[in-house]
């Protein structure tokens, strides 16, 4: 049976009914999740305002922004509050400012390592990363 796109904001429900028939039959799924870029593919893409216009975009942002909404939804069930949000995008700037130093200074990865740091069952050796099964279980 295939997996319907989620049509509401309610993402988290939608995704936890995919977790738990995942964990019941112990098969994969697939849940699709649109998405809409504001800018370009990669940096060198400065063509995006050819295929989009400024109001697509601005529309896009306005009311359909999923961090958007999903702060919304946060906010409505009192979770986290504007200063809250802001007060977590900071550290979220800090950590990424503090990872870019931390790779720039580090030394390149050896091809060896390709498939390091990728999944920690992987790493260590457990009995789910013989047979592939690292979320199923």
């Amino acid at each position: 049976m295939a997996w319907r796109r989620p049509t509401h904001p309610l993402l988290r429900a939608e995704v936890g009914g995919a977790l738990e028939k995942i964990r019941r039959e112990q098969r994969p799924i697939v849940v699709e999740i649109p998405t809409y870029r504001y800018y370009g593919a990669h940096v060198a893409d400065s063509n995006f305002k050819k295929y989009r216009t400024p109001e697509e975009i601005e529309m896009m942002k306005g009311s359909r922004d999923p961090i958007a909404l999903w702060l919304q939804q946060l906010s409505r069930e009192g979770i986290l509050d504007e200063q809250s949000a802001q007060s977590i995008k900071e550290e979220a700037k800090l950590e990424a400012k503090k990872s870019v130093t931390f790779a720039e200074a580090s030394e390149p990865p050896a091809v060896d390592d390709v498939m390091t740091h990728i999944y920690w069952e992987s790493d260590h050796g457990t009995p789910a990363s013989k047979i592939g099964r690292h979320f199923f279980d």
